[in-house]
């Protein structure tokens, strides 16, 4: 503290020290008294106002510190104020440029690219370059940012790639959409009717148009066409030349389908006469499509005869009735009828036995179709005799024209039994005579 603060007490039986009124606060005296100094005896302190004047008027005050100890401390609060603002103003830079968030510009897609080939059946690939992307988890945001395609947002995440650029980083997205994408359909040509290929079939083809980026035969394979109003995929494909004259290829379809128009179609079933006991032959015309074998044709193409669907027994190609050379396909039947059958009645035993377990029946045949031979079709026409189904052992003519069967079946009355064997004694040459009756 400054000495003009202090008090300064004498030791004890030490005379009273003597101040001057002139005594600075570092304790220097002015070499000469002025007017204003005194001798003082008693014990306290007495301050010394340096450059002080005496008081002439009334009421003049005087300020407790002099000019110059007034100026040291005002310099210095008036430099604090004038720095102050500046102070708070770098801090408040400092802190708005490392403790404030700033506000970067979010993220989004651009340079949005379509894919000028396609890469599936109805898929096309879309990229786009992400903007802003942040300094790090590039790969995060790229699939977290969504895109609207086609007019659609697009929430699955892209297959994302960092790339390098003229020097500059990049981050992309790709996409494949398999929707509004119509130009990546292979489309057909106008289907076209071959000739049949077999019996209800018939063969159609057609040429596809395949978008480019798509493999020709897989997009045959796998794109059908619409025949007979059904959706039916390609029976084969295959690849052939275009017909514009270059060496370009192009993918064609063939369909093997069930067609009405390839059913070949009997006409009218015409019966013939018997030709055997109980046998009728049947025939008819095949009217063959183009395209098909004629007699493979018949053989396959069943008939109603009788109310039962059979196939021919024997096909023939035959000239037509129509006065030209050309051939036409005609099927044969042979069905059983029994129109064809004729009967046995009058069915007589002998009176006697023909032999030994033999006795003769005989039959007339009658009903026997005009065109069969009576004599054959005897030997054809079994008959029931004893629960057995038995063909005559014989056919003639009776005296009235009649066909007459025979037949011969063992009976009981025909096998004699021995009943009694009597002992008639022995002959010469040891031989024994034996009677049985």
């Amino acid at each position: 503290m400054p000495s003009y603060w202090q008090s300064q007490h004498p030791p004890t039986g030490s005379p009273p020290p003597n101040y001057s009124a002139f005594e600075t606060h570092s304790g220097r005296r002015d070499s000469t008294p002025g007017p204003s100094s005194s001798t003082h005896t008693h014990h306290h302190v007495h301050h010394h106002l340096p450059d002080s004047r005496e008081s002439r008027e009334p009421n003049e005050t005087e300020p407790l510190l002099s000019s110059d100890r007034q100026s040291g401390p005002s310099n210095v609060r008036n430099l604090a104020l004038m720095f102050l603002p500046v102070s708070i103003s770098l801090l408040y830079c400092l802190y708005i440029l490392f403790l404030v968030p700033r506000n970067t510009p979010a993220p989004y897609w651009k340079d949005i690219l379509r894919g000028e080939t396609c890469n599936a059946v109805g898929a096309r690939e879309y990229t786009a370059t992400l903007a802003n992307p942040p300094k790090s988890n590039k790969l995060e945001a790229c699939q977290r940012i969504r895109i609207s395609l086609n007019g659609r947002t697009i929430r699955s995440a892209p297959l994302c790639s960092i790339l390098t650029l003229n020097g500059t980083t990049i981050v992309q997205g790709s996409w494949i959409l398999d929707f509004d994408e119509s130009d990546c359909f292979p489309v057909w040509s106008p289907v076209s009717a071959d000739a049949c290929s077999s019996y209800g079939k018939r063969t159609y083809h057609a040429d596809l148009d395949v978008p480019p980026g798509l493999d020709a035969l897989t997009s045959c394979r796998e794109t059908p066409a619409i025949i007979h109003e059904q959706s039916v995929h390609p029976t084969q494909c295959e690849l052939v030349r275009k017909h514009d004259g270059t060496s370009d290829l192009a993918a064609k379809g063939y369909w093997i389908v069930e067609d009405a128009s390839c059913a070949p179609v009997w006409s009218p079933i015409s019966a013939e006469g018997c030709i055997s006991y109980g046998k009728r032959p049947y025939h008819a015309d095949l009217d063959v499509p183009p395209g098909l074998d004629a007699l493979t044709s018949c053989r396959e193409t069943p008939a109603i005869i009788q109310e039962q669907s059979v196939h021919p027994t024997q096909c023939e190609l035959v000239r037509k009735q129509d006065g030209t050379s050309d051939l036409a396909v005609k099927g044969h039947w042979i069905m059983e009828d029994a129109s064809c059958t004729p009967r046995w009645v009058s069915v007589n035993a002998d009176a006697q036995c023909a032999a030994y377990d033999k006795k003769r029946y005989t039959a007339i045949l009658e009903g026997i179709p005009q065109e069969l031979d009576p004599l054959q079709t005897c030997y054809e026409a079994p008959s029931q005799l004893f629960n057995m189904s038995r063909k005559p052992e014989s056919c003639d003519w009776d005296e009235q024209g009649r066909v007459v069967g025979t037949w011969y079946f063992g009976v009981p009355e025909c096998r004699p039994v021995l009943r009694r064997v009597l002992d008639m004694g022995c002959l010469e040459s040891g031989l024994k005579v034996y009677r049985m009756c």
